[in-house]
């Protein structure tokens, strides 16, 4: 009984220092804004929400904002990323005008914003997802199960009928989310587990196991002699309690 009742201040101690903890989920996404009237736009991108790169519309270029980021990549990555930026640009831009007049909006100050990206968690798990709001309001979203549009709003579904009649837009958005951005994510992330591991120590990852480690095999020194010692503990109760009985003729040898 007093070796169960050990055991189980042992594990229930266990459970209480070690709960379960969920996956550390690490993000890319891309923020895009258009308004009107005017040629106004513009576009940051963030890591795990931490601003890395914006596009300087007056140079209609990609800029690396913080400066680890620019070691992260070679110079090509961002060359290919500002060709899309301004591309987006472009598409942008365009798309809130053809919105605009699907809404029979003539004037006034309108918005249109795109927001996509991808996450990825410690144990392989990936997702994406990409979508657009006017003027605040949930437009469109892309389900990447089925590799279509929907629309949330009535005037949504013109807009999703002109891109599902070619399937472009679905199937391109899909294989970004899937393939590129997983792979843009996994190559921004190396250098800050690189500066983590060769500048400050080991990785977050790594110090919480050893600490785990450590505290692990104390609480199983702990649970061992517990274990151990109320047999030997329980044995001399015995003997002490047989030496001091009146009446036991050994105890007055």
């Amino acid at each position: 009984m007093e070796v169960s009742r050990v055991s189980m201040k042992v594990l229930l101690f266990l459970v209480i220092i070690f709960p379960q903890t969920s996956a550390d989920t690490h993000t890319l996404q891309f923020l895009y804004t258009a308004l009107t009237p005017g040629e106004n736009f513009t576009a940051v991108g963030l890591l795990d929400g931490e601003q890395i790169v914006y596009y300087d519309v007056n140079i209609r270029k990609m800029i690396p904002t913080s400066e680890w980021i620019d070691v992260a990549d070679d110079r090509d990555v961002w060359k290919t990323q500002t060709q899309l930026m301004q591309s987006d640009q472009e598409n942008l831009k365009q798309l809130l005008l053809t919105v605009m007049k699907d809404f029979k909006h003539t004037e006034g100050v309108h918005t249109l914003q795109r927001i996509y990206g991808c996450e990825l968690d410690d144990d392989g798990t990936a997702r994406g997802y990409d979508q657009y709001r006017y003027d605040g309001e949930h437009f469109l979203s892309l389900d990447l199960k089925t590799g279509t549009w929907i629309a949330a709003k009535d005037k949504a579904e013109i807009t999703k009928e002109k891109w599902e009649s070619t399937g472009h837009h679905a199937k391109y958005g899909k294989r970004y989310l899937e393939e590129e951005c997983i792979k843009q994510l996994k190559k921004f992330l190396a250098p800050q587990y690189e500066i983590i591991a060769c500048g400050f120590g080991p990785a977050p990852r790594v110090v919480e196991w050893i600490w785990v480690v450590m505290v692990t095999v104390g609480l199983l020194t702990i649970f061992i002699i517990c274990v151990a010692g109320v047999p030997i503990w329980m044995k001399r109760k015995n003997d002490s309690k047989s030496v001091l009985t009146p009446g036991n003729p050994s105890s007055y040898k």
